[in-house]
Parts: structure tokens; sequence; C-alpha cells
């Protein structure tokens, strides 16, 4: 009987770990410290979703869970794709640095991320990108020791998370591309998981088939033509958990409550950007005093579930000027005191909120495989997805709304007069 290439893996003592959605993960005994460290112990105390739970009360998973699960589709991936003569000849180090990457991936995380990807620094710089935190925790202590007492350079894992670093092997190009692309172990895990916790049917991946269709390839991964309905699933899924959860009108009225508090305590100095990384869900709170203002209103009301009325929305159209400036934060912010002081002259102007997603992003970035051996983009397979389809995507989700306090919902002026404030203030 043949050996499989990586049984130095599978030989490892590991230690079983239960999860509601990949059930067993076996966690290798060296891995299994990295754990019990203040880093990742921090993700235990960070929602996935964030205020999700406010509209789906099953929403309370946390990023720690999510990382373990990352890690098990990880492993998954590394067995099945081992297995194809095209598999790179990874060393243990550079195995291990993958495994150790996808546990640790969301190390850097924010709480309240989903709120905080557009936000600007008074200095017009933006936050740091997550990755770049978690490379730079894993390199410190105490994770550092653990990580090399596990048979790994730290600076692997880190380089495979932040693709700004060297690459310290000649294979760190692949085992980035094995974790973020198409289909990476982490929109695997987060799809399939999130959708669990919501108690929506929409996210759902189906892991073994993907699993068999999988090919290794110089660049990364590859898929045979049996694998394009995968690919087609994960990308209406995506817009599904967009349309019907990320994106959700109750959800987007409290990530922009969020927001706005967190805006104007950075502006006005009532916090600085190094005591906000490296929070929990419990500390932002915690971190923005009560002298800070009218504006901790606003994630007050958040934390007690009483949330702003949606009283006006559009599509968003990137022929339009407004819309366009409504996309830069500050801009939004000045319109929001602007629309409070002429149309709602007795309402706090911190309390009138403007809200317009980020841009959305769907992966289209594979190749196929062909029965004659050769590789085709999957933009030239045959697929219902066209570019055109999965650009639309964006365009019917990707809305403009206007919140208001519960209290002014009945007093709301008409869409014309909303629209002609806003172009007064441009």
């Amino acid at each position: 009987m043949s050996t499989h290439p990586l049984s130095w893996l599978l030989a490892l003592p590991s230690r079983p770990l239960r999860d509601p959605i990949w059930r067993h993960i076996h966690l290798p005994e060296p891995l299994l410290p990295l754990l019990r460290t203040p880093p990742f112990q921090r993700l235990t105390r960070i929602r996935q979703l964030g205020p999700t739970h406010l509209l789906y009360p099953g929403a309370t998973h946390t990023r720690a869970s999510h990382s373990l699960g990352v890690f098990a589709l990880a492993w998954r991936m590394l067995l099945s794709l081992a297995e194809h003569p095209t598999f790179p000849h990874l060393t243990k180090e550079e195995t291990l640095g993958f495994l150790i990457a996808s546990l640790l991936h969301d190390l850097g995380h924010y709480p309240y991320t989903h709120s905080l990807k557009d936000l600007v620094l008074p200095d017009g710089t933006t936050l740091t990108p997550h990755e770049h935190l978690s490379a730079r925790l894993i390199q410190e202590e105490p994770l550092a020791s653990l990580i090399r007492a596990a048979g790994c350079d730290p600076l692997i894992p880190a380089a495979v998370i932040d693709s700004t670093l060297p690459t310290p092997t000649p294979h760190t190009p692949f085992l980035r591309a094995l974790l973020s692309g198409v289909l990476d172990p982490d929109k695997l895990d987060y799809l399939t998981r999130d959708a669990f916790f919501c108690g929506v049917p929409y996210g759902v991946q189906d892991i073994d088939h993907i699993l068999t269709t999988i090919r290794p390839t110089a660049c990364g991964l590859a898929i045979t033509p049996s694998g394009i309905p995968s690919i087609e699933h994960i990308l209406f899924s995506k817009y599904l958990m967009y349309r019907t959860v990320y994106w959700h009108r109750t959800v987007r009225a409290a990530t922009a409550m969020v927001k706005k508090t967190i805006y104007h305590a950075l502006t006005e100095g009532v916090i600085i950007p190094d005591r906000f990384y490296l929070l929990d869900d419990a500390g932002l709170l915690q971190l923005i005093p009560r002298s800070a203002g009218p504006a901790r209103t606003l994630i007050e009301d958040v934390h007690r579930g009483t949330l702003h009325t949606c009283i006006w929305e559009v599509p968003y159209d990137p022929s339009s000027p407004l819309h366009r400036a409504i996309e830069h934060l500050p801009t939004r912010i000045r319109l929001d005191t602007h629309l409070a002081r002429t149309l709602f002259p007795n309402a706090p102007d911190h309390s009138i909120i403007l809200d317009l997603p980020e841009p959305l992003i769907f992966e289209t970035d594979i190749h196929i495989i062909t029965e004659d051996e050769h590789t085709i983009p999957y933009t030239e397979a045959r697929s219902v997805f066209t570019p055109e389809t999965v650009h639309a995507f964006t365009t019917t989700i990707r809305t403009i709304r206007l919140f208001v306090p519960p209290s002014l919902a009945d007093t709301r002026p008409s869409p014309r007069a909303i629209e002609d404030t806003l172009m007064e203030a441009l």
C-alpha cells in the first residue's frame, strides 16, 4: 500500500476539538499552545459578524471558531492536493507554516470589522490592514517562540498571511494563493459557518466535492470541469449572503452607527489608533468614555438593540457625482450634518447617518483544467456566471441608505427633498 505524501503530518499526535460545522477538528499537539495565547484568546471575544445577532439571534459565533474552521479546511485541502503529481515538494516547515497561517490569519482583526472597512483616520490614512497586524503578532512573543518550538520559522506563516513581506521560501507564493483565492479555506468556512449560525441555507458549500475537483498548479489552484458548479455556487452564495445577511438593512443600520461613533472618537482625539488596535468587542465600548459626547450614544444604542430606521434608499449609481461623493467617508459625515441641520433641525447632528457599503469583489481568478490538460481562465469556461453577471451582483445590492432615530421616522422628508438637500451641500 502506498504511503501518503504527508504521512508525517498524519502521524503527529493531535487532539480533537468539537466543532458544529466540521465536527472533529484534529489539531496537532505542537500547535495547541497557540490557542492559549492572549492574541488568540482575544478572538474568542470578537463576534465574527459583529452586530448581526440583532437580526439573526444565532449569529454569535466568534473569530476563534472561524479560525479553527479555516485550519480544518486548510488541513483537508493539503491532504487532497498532496495526492496529485503536480503538488510542489513542500518542506515540513512550509507545510506547518501554511497550517499555522490558516489558524492565525485573523489575529489582527478589529472588533466590528465590517463597520471599519472604509474608515478614514484624521490624517487621511486608513486603519492598518488586519493582515499586517496578524503577521506582526506572529513574529512577536509569545507566539514566535511557540511557533519555533513547533518546528517552524515564524516568518513563514507571517509571509503567507501578509503578501507585502519578503518570501522566505520558494513556495510562499503558492501557499499565499491557497490561503487567499477563489476556493480558499477562509471563504469556504465563513460562508458555511455564517449561514449555519444565521439559520439561512444560502452559504453552505459542498466541501467534499470541491476537494475532489481541485488540482495544484505553480500559481495555486485550478479545478476540473466538474468543479465549475462549485465556483458558481460560491459566487451565488456570496451574493445571497450579502443580500440577506451582511448588507441587510438592519445590519447596515447597526454597522453605520458603530462606524460613526468610532469616526468621531478618532477625529476628536478621544481614542488614538494605537489604543484602538487589538481591542475586543467589550473593550471597544469601554475605550470610548462617556465624555466622548453625543456620538457615544450611537454605539450604546447598538448595544441595547435600539437601531436607527431607514427612511430613504437608492441603488448606488457610479455615474452620479453625488453617489461618488458619498463614497468618501469624511464627505458623507459632512453631508450627515447638513441633512440634520436642514431637514431635522431638532435632531443632534450625529444622529443622522448616510450609509454606503464598501465596493465588493466577486473573485473569479481561477483556471479550469481542460480534457487535454491545458488550462483556461474561468471567465472563458461555459458558465452562466459571465463577467457581466458577476459585476451585476454588486450593482444590484450596493445601496445608499439614510438612517435616523426611530423618533424621527414618522416625520420623514420626501425623497426629492433629501436628494435636493444633498445636492445643495456638494
